[in-house]
């Protein structure tokens, strides 16, 4: 039974640890990413997406195509 746990719980770090999350994002909307702790670095990659950090809340990054 203890094997049987010991396996499970390996196969599920595995897949919870290769997850991907896909984000949505448009030019008609602002999506707002909520994080636990404080921004400290954005890099957003594209010309072509809007990323900015909100001053008043550190943990607050809004994303939005152009």
């Amino acid at each position: 039974m203890k094997q049987f746990v010991s396996m499970i719980s390996i196969c599920w770090m595995f897949v919870s640890a290769t997850a991907q999350t896909t984000l949505g994002i448009t030019t008609d909307k602002t999506t707002s990413l909520v994080f636990p702790f404080a921004i400290k670095h954005v890099d957003r990659g594209t010309q072509a997406v809007l990323a900015q950090q909100v001053k008043e809340a550190p943990t607050i990054l809004l994303v939005k195509s152009c």
